[in-house]
């Protein structure tokens, strides 16, 4: 009888410990995915889709990113520098479109992470963007983009 006991005490405790474990990896992989998100739309999405804001956008993306889509059965690659001042020309006469986004999918490994967005404009599917991040110092970066024009 008291092997049994000491073995209920134990099967208990264990689960108890795993459950802990879970909950509090859980917890902290959904407030990584939060973050990612927020910085998401923070440095990509509001400022390329809304504002038009180049600074913010610096503020999260690598000086290195360069984005890559296929343009007359070709890639056509640009930079960030490119990319900002293709967005900055936007301020000037801002588009009427009404965009709106979904981040469908976020896969976060350790450091790294990959989110796939879907871009609608005037409620119809645009472009279907593919960011890569890093995360260097406590920060997630955007570092490179690839992505689909919907015709």
């Amino acid at each position: 009888m008291k092997n049994k006991t000491k073995f209920s005490y134990l099967s208990i405790s264990l689960i108890f410990i795993v459950g802990i474990t879970f909950f509090s990896f859980s917890k902290k992989s959904d407030i990584e995915k939060n973050t990612i998100e927020r910085d998401i739309e923070k440095y990509y999405l509001v400022p390329v889709f809304f504002s038009y804001d180049t600074q913010m956008m610096q503020k999260g993306f690598d000086e290195s990113f360069f984005f890559a889509s296929i343009k007359d059965q070709k890639t056509d690659k640009v930079t960030l520098i490119q990319f900002m001042e293709r967005v900055g020309k936007r301020k000037t006469n801002p588009p009427k479109d009404k965009w709106t986004y979904k981040i469908q999918v976020l896969d976060i490994t350790q450091d790294a992470a990959s989110a796939k967005i879907l871009l609608y404009k005037d409620e119809k599917l645009f472009f279907t963007d593919y960011l890569h991040l890093l995360k260097e110092n406590e920060q997630w970066k955007i570092i490179g983009k690839v992505f689909y024009h919907h015709k």
